[in-house]
């Protein structure tokens, strides 16, 4: 059990729990930060980038599970704003917190021959993968040694264990500031839309984390929350790689925080007192809003004046004209 003051960054709750496999990273640029990446999916490019919080940090061996206990921090790179899992600390993985084999098992169909592609759904009425299409997979003639190694652990495990994984091997838990909200109405990818949260634990901008609110509500959750709102989530790390028009190279790679739902954090979440700078931020919200208010108010005030002028210089020039009238 990590320490309490470790699931908080700022005096903001940020933790995440991730388990997967490790896979190291080729690509890094010098002097860039030392990390790896976990493997969740059957597709390697959704692979979840985990950076190592120092030099000295041991990078776990390639091709294991393993479980990443870390903080998320948010980051402008070179597709613009992105989430950032910085690790924290890395134990064995247990089979209560891998994630679904199901996940990694049917990634693998596309290395079967067509005609052993199953036709109709893999998956038998209880949503566990059927005992044939598992025979296949094995069958797989350059299946890697922790790839077998999967099978073997999916077909040990119980029926009721197979399905329990997804809640425990990717969950983020994190409170802090609202900066923006918007919403992002449907399209060909999304039947309700989708929210999209900045979320500020850090007096830098640049520091934000990139929040995604997928809810076939979320048009109405938006409307009740505003720039300064506190708010907590319980929500999962998303990785968003989209590749040019032409097929070659990438137009976007993000990392993002992925939840169903917003509330209003408590003090438990946020520890007080708030930082200072989110009351500067606050006092600049409130100045902003008395001044538009004093303009308000001068504007009223001015055309009350030049309505009472106008009355006035009315009444002036029709006592006038009464006067000469009764003089004649």
């Amino acid at each position: 059990m990590i320490p309490s003051q470790f699931r908080y960054v700022n005096r903001m709750l940020n933790i995440a729990y991730l388990t997967g496999l490790v896979r190291h990273d080729d690509t890094s640029e010098r002097g860039a930060p030392r990390r790896f990446f976990l493997n969740q999916t059957a597709n390697p490019a959704l692979d979840i980038p985990i950076e190592l919080p120092t030099p000295d940090f041991a990078l776990p061996p390639q091709g294991e599970f393993r479980t990443v206990i870390a903080h998320v921090f948010g980051r402008v790179g070179e597709y613009g704003k992105t989430a950032v899992v910085r690790a924290i600390a890395i134990t064995p993985s247990t089979v209560l917190n891998i994630n679904p084999m199901s996940t990694y098992l049917l990634g693998f169909a596309k290395r079967l021959p067509r005609d052993k592609i199953p036709v109709v759904s893999p998956y038998n009425a209880s949503g566990q993968l059927k005992e044939e299409f598992l025979d296949q997979l094995k069958s797989i003639d350059d299946l890697l040694p922790e790839e077998k190694a999967i099978i073997e652990l999916y077909e040990q495990m119980s029926g009721r264990i197979r399905g329990q994984f997804d809640r425990h091997s990717n969950v983020v838990l994190m409170a802090g500031f609202v900066h923006r909200a918007n919403y992002i109405p449907p399209n060909q990818y999304q039947t309700h839309g989708s929210g999209i949260i900045d979320l500020r634990q850090h007096k830098d901008l640049e520091q934000i984390v990139p929040i995604r609110v997928v809810n076939n509500k979320v048009s109405i959750i938006l409307k009740s929350i505003r720039p300064g709102y506190t708010i907590s989530l319980k929500g999962r790390i998303r990785r968003k790689v989209m590749p040019n028009a032409d097929g070659t190279g990438i137009a976007s790679d993000i990392v993002y925080v992925e939840t169903d739902m917003l509330n209003a954090a408590n003090q438990t979440q946020i520890l007080p007192p708030p930082p200072p700078w989110f009351l500067e931020y606050l006092r600049r919200d409130d100045e902003k809003e008395i001044e538009e208010e004093v303009e308000e108010d001068a504007d009223e005030e001015f055309e009350k004046e030049v309505e009472e002028d106008a009355d006035e210089e009315f009444e002036e020039e029709f006592l006038e004209d009464n006067e000469s009238v009764s003089g004649r």
